[in-house]
């Protein structure tokens, strides 16, 4: 889970993720299963001594309002607790894993990465109506098809032919061909709506968290848009910065500070 959570993940990754787990949560759900892992717990309590084994829990009884005079189930043995605990838990994490990302963003992810594995592994140019009625006037559908159409030639002239697997391919690729994304420039624009496209809601929880940090007592009466430059310098912390820029860009709004502090570039690596 922590894996999917990562701010560098792309949808479909985050897809194949969640089939994957749920595969496997899945194959978990059968009595071999559960009697492989009961006996894994059993003895590794063994081997950890001082009395720690699997007890009977407390029978909770269930309020009479609730019940409604029916008879209160029992399990009979230790054994039969922790194996309903085991399979309500493995029902309960599949059941949370569709319905929190099954959704309408990754049917739409998905229809944008057949569009782009089409369009340059088999050269056909898929409709792609939908994907301009979700996004509205941020996609021109008839320019869209257009450059659709050109980058199929493209890709099928050249030499080798161009194929990708996953849209991380389809990045490198625009990346390594500065001039197609200059020819293509709707494909790039819809290359870079996908790439808005959230997984999680971890990246927001995140700044949360970092604003906790950031705001703190002493810093109680910051303005608002320190504030939000602190934060910025935080979040993008891995980034390179120019501190010549920075510099020169503080100093140009005095007199005083030019007059004194101005500095170039090379007097500042040097």
């Amino acid at each position: 889970m922590l894996v999917l959570y990562s701010h560098q993940n792309f949808l479909s990754q985050a897809e194949r993720m969640i089939n994957a787990l749920t595969c496997l949560l899945n194959s978990l759900r059968s009595d071999s299963k559960f009697v492989t892992f009961w006996e894994t717990v059993v003895s590794e309590a063994a081997n950890l001594g001082n009395g720690i084994e699997p007890v009977m829990p407390r029978i909770q009884r269930i309020p009479r309002r609730i019940a409604d005079g029916s008879a209160q189930h029992q399990d009979q043995t230790v054994e039969d607790v922790y194996k309903r605990l085991y399979f309500s838990s493995l029902d309960a994490a599949t059941t949370c894993l569709s319905s929190r990302f099954q959704n309408s963003a990754f049917n739409l992810a998905r229809n944008i990465k057949s569009v782009f594995t089409e369009v340059i592994n088999d050269g056909n140019v898929p409709s792609v109506c939908d994907i301009s009625v979700h996004y509205g006037d941020d996609v021109d559908e008839a320019h869209m098809f257009l450059h659709l159409s050109m980058l199929a030639d493209l890709c099928r002239s050249s030499n080798p032919p161009v194929t990708v697997t996953d849209i991380s391919d389809v990045k490198q690729l625009f990346k390594d061909n500065e001039v197609w994304s200059q020819m293509l420039p709707e494909f790039v624009n819809l290359l870079r709506l996908y790439f808005t496209l959230p997984v999680t809601s971890c990246t927001a929880e995140r700044s949360f968290s970092c604003l906790r940090r950031l705001k703190t007592f002493l810093r109680s009466t910051v303005s608002q848009k320190r504030l939000n430059h602190i934060a910025m310098l935080h979040c993008h912390r891995n980034q390179s910065l120019d501190l010549t820029e920075i510099f020169n860009t503080f100093i140009l709004k005095n007199e005083m500070r030019q007059k004194h502090f101005l500095i170039s570039k090379h007097q500042l690596t040097r």
